[in-house]
């Protein structure tokens, strides 16, 4: 089958027209995702860090701590994270394509994340915080890290 859509491609291909048509449609199975594909839908939070925003090593590591988030098509997104005991923040944001990946999630502190994902790992990535934060669990200056599988 692999084949016979290659040679489609390939045929489709022979004309200007044909081309700008075809190279839409004929898209092989061995692509990559690109990163709105990994982003999408619900994923459940597995690494939460605090981590220097120089060096980028872990300042503090916070294994307890769950959560939830959903992007969806619109790229609109919501979700929960529990901090501590008695301690969750419910937020709302937006995806945003700016040269890279952006989330906004109104509800936390800081508010803006860097989207960071890997097309080999299609149902894992992560949010990074643009901003330096200070207090909290940690004592010193840190930079947010919340790793998500799906």
């Amino acid at each position: 089958m692999r084949r016979v859509l290659r040679a489609a491609c390939w045929v489709l291909r022979g004309s200007l027209v044909m081309t700008v048509i075809g190279s839409g449609g004929c898209k092989s199975q061995d692509d990559a995702p690109t990163p709105w594909e990994i982003v999408r839908g619900t994923a459940t939070l597995a690494a939460s860090k605090a981590l220097d925003p120089t060096t980028g090593g872990v300042l503090g590591d916070f294994p307890t701590r769950t959560g939830s988030l959903t992007v969806a098509d619109d790229s609109t997104a919501t979700g929960w994270i529990r901090l501590a005991a008695g301690d969750t923040a419910f937020f709302t944001g937006n995806v945003m394509n700016d040269g890279g990946l952006v989330m906004t999630l109104t509800g936390l502190t800081p508010v803006e994340y860097a989207i960071i994902t890997d097309g080999g790992f299609p149902n894992t990535y992560a949010l990074l915080s643009t901003a330096t934060v200070s207090g909290g669990d940690v004592v010193g200056a840190h930079k947010v890290y919340w790793e998500f599988h799906r």
